[in-house]
This record gives structure tokens, C-alpha cells and sequence, in this order.
């Protein structure tokens, strides 16, 4: 099904429909609320949706076919067992964020990127019409750019082949990857991304969040540890949950409880367990994996902000070599020819 919205629109949806449910209104009911107000096309989307309300089709079902992202349609599949108004205005904050933080990602990189593209046209520049007049007129009068000089050129003339061949092996190993890993499991595949610094951390705090959310909304809804897990297993909208699920079903069955079996799975963070056993002994297993879940959505924006942070200074101190290489290489040929005079 062709997809008209965009994410923004996705987030704004959501919300809205979660906050007149919670203000009394049907589903049905909020999304003709919605719709009435909003663009044409909109206005059609609603509609199929409501229409296949109709038909008995389940919301997070429709929704998958208008291609919302897999997550929130997992998420939405979780919270109707508990509170599916509570879950649309969840997840629509969630998209909110996500594409906030898209956006502030953007303006990070947006100057640095310029700036990049600014030096190699200065490069292109300074080889395609500045250094080729310097070299004439030192071999008008019979001599050659200084020592230093040559040095400094050379250098910057291999800056876009060094760059190419970075993007070039950049390329060839993620589609060696990609090849490698496409039809291996999904546990499989992000065990293969703790192997990378950056992306180790990333992956840990997304899976655990998000697991620690999906759970929580469960048992806020009254069911049991293992009927939870069972429900894992039920859903679809996320393959890897679906097989975790089994395995931690498995260990469960043996009579190991749920903290330890999570202690040792390598791709959640090491204090979901303690989370987990501290819930349990005082009865507030809910309240505290939401609160949990909520503490590592902030660490993980928090730790992209930095990371970004930190790229962007070394971007900076390239760009900012590259030009005083670029400058060393005009100044340099013009005070040894003045010297010579």
C-alpha cells in the first residue's frame, strides 16, 4: 500500500489518536475526529484505515501495511493488551523524538559536509589553475619549486585518491558484509555489530530499551511473566523478539529465573537482570522496567548527541589541514620567488 505520510505526520497521527482515546473517544471515533481537519490524501488514509476497522482488521495490522516503522507497529501490538491509547500517544512521542533527533543529526553534519565539499572544489581549483602558473613561472627563469613546496603538492594531490579509496573499501566491505550476513539469523547478525565500538553500545541500549518497554506494558496489563514471553513469541513485527522469546522461554521452563537468564544474554545491557530481580522482590516489576526503559531512550539520545559532538571537531581538523596545506602550497613558491629577486 502506497504510504502518504510522512514521519512527522506518522508521530503527530499517533498522538493524536491516543490522546482522544484518552479523552473518551472510540478508536473509530478519534481517527473520523482526526481526519476532519487535515489534507486530502489524509483525510483517504484515514479512511481505508476506518474501513478496515470495520472489517475486524486490528489497528497495528493496518497500520504495518501503511508501512509505519516495524517498532512502533511491535509496540502497539504489546500495549493493546494493556492500554492501547497510552501506547499510540508512546509511540507517537517516540517517532517525534526519533525524527527531532534526525533532524538535529542533520544540522551537525550539514556545515562540516559543506565545508568538505567547499575544500575539494578549492583543490580542483588550486591544481587546475593556481599551481600550474606558479610552476610556469619558475621554469621561465629556469628553476624549480622549492623542496617543501613539492612536498606540500604532493601530499594534497593525493588526498582525493586517498578518499576514494577509503569510500571504495568503505563499499566493498559492507556489501562483503551484507552478502555474508544476509541470510543468517537476526540474533546473528547484531551479535556481529557488538563487534564494532561504536555501534556495540548503540545496539545494547536500543535492544534493551526496548525490549524493557514492550515488557513492562504487558505486565501493567495484568498478565504473567511466561504468558509475556508467550506473547513475544506470538508476534511477528519483530523476528529477532520472536526468537528470543523462544530461547528465553526455554530457560524458563528449566526453572531459571527471568534476571538470570538475561544476565547472561550478551545483547542487553548488564543491569536489565538487576532491574529485573529488583521488580520482582518488591512487587513493582512494571513500574520499573517503564522507568528503566525510559532512562535509556534519554541515554541514547544523549550518547548520539556525543558521539556527533565528537565527530564534528576531527571533521573540522581535517578540513582545517587540508587548507593550511593549501595555503603553505601558494605562499611557499611565492616568498622563495620574491627571495630570489
Amino acid at each position: 500500500m502506497k504510504n502518504k505520510w510522512k514521519k512527522v505526520e506518522m508521530a503527530d497521527f499517533l498522538k493524536r489518536i491516543g490522546t482522544l482515546m484518552k479523552r473518551g473517544y472510540s478508536l473509530s471515533d478519534s481517527i473520523e475526529l482526526y481526519a476532519i481537519n487535515e489534507r486530502i490524501d489524509v483525510q483517504e488514509n484515514a479512511s481505508t484505515i476506518l474501513t478496515k476497522l470495520n472489517n475486524g482488521e486490528r489497528i497495528y495490522d493496518i497500520l504495518d501495511e501503511f508501512q509505519f516503522p516495524n517498532d512502533i507497529v511491535a509496540s502497539l501490538y504489546f500495549f493493546e493488551h494493556y492500554d492501547l491509547a497510552e501506547g499510540l500517544i508512546e509511540s507517537g512521542q517516540l517517532l517525534e523524538t526519533r525524527e527531532s533527533f534526525k533532524y538535529k543529526l542533520q544540522k551537525i553534519l550539514q556545515y562540516p559536509i559543506f565545508l568538505l565539499w567547499l575544500t575539494g572544489f578549492m583543490i580542483f581549483m588550486l591544481f587546475r589553475y593556481l599551481l600550474p602558473q606558479f610552476t610556469n613561472l619558475y621554469h621561465s627563469i629556469g628553476s624549480e619549486l622549492p623542496p617543501t613546496s613539492k612536498i606540500i603538492i604532493s601530499s594534497i594531490k593525493t588526498l582525493p585518491t586517498l578518499f576514494a579509496a577509503v569510500i571504495i573499501t568503505t563499499l566493498s566491505l559492507f556489501i562483503v558484509i551484507v552478502l555474508i550476513y544476509r541470510n543468517k539469523s537476526p540474533q546473528t547478525k547484531l551479535v556481529a555489530l557488538l563487534r564494532i565500538p561504536f555501534v556495540h553500545t548503540l545496539t545494547k541500549l536500543l535492544i534493551t530499551q526496548k525490549f524493557s518497554i514492550n515488557l513492562s506494558s504487558l505486565l501493567r496489563a495484568g498478565v504473567s511473566i511466561n504468558e509475556a514471553i508467550h506473547i513475544f513469541q506470538r508476534q511477528s513485527y519483530s523476528p529477532f523478539f520472536q526468537l528470543e522469546a523462544n530461547d528465553i522461554k526455554e530457560h524458563l521452563l528449566s526453572g531459571t529465573s527471568l534476571d538470570e537468564v538475561m544476565l547472561n544474554r550478551q545483547l542487553y545491557r548488564s543491569e536489565l537482570a538487576a532491574i529485573i530481580k529488583h521488580g520482582q522482590m518488591n512487587g513493582q516489576l512494571a513500574d520499573e522496567l517503564t522507568i528503566y526503559a525510559e532512562l535509556l531512550f534519554q541515554r541514547t539520545e544523549d550518547y548520539l548527541i556525543k558521539t556527533m559532538n565528537i565527530i564534528q571537531p576531527i571533521i573540522f581538523s581535517i578540513v582545517g589541514l587540508i587548507v593550511l596545506l593549501m595555503f603553505l602550497s601558494v605562499m611557499l613558491p611565492m616568498l622563495q620567488f620574491i627571495q630570489s629577486l
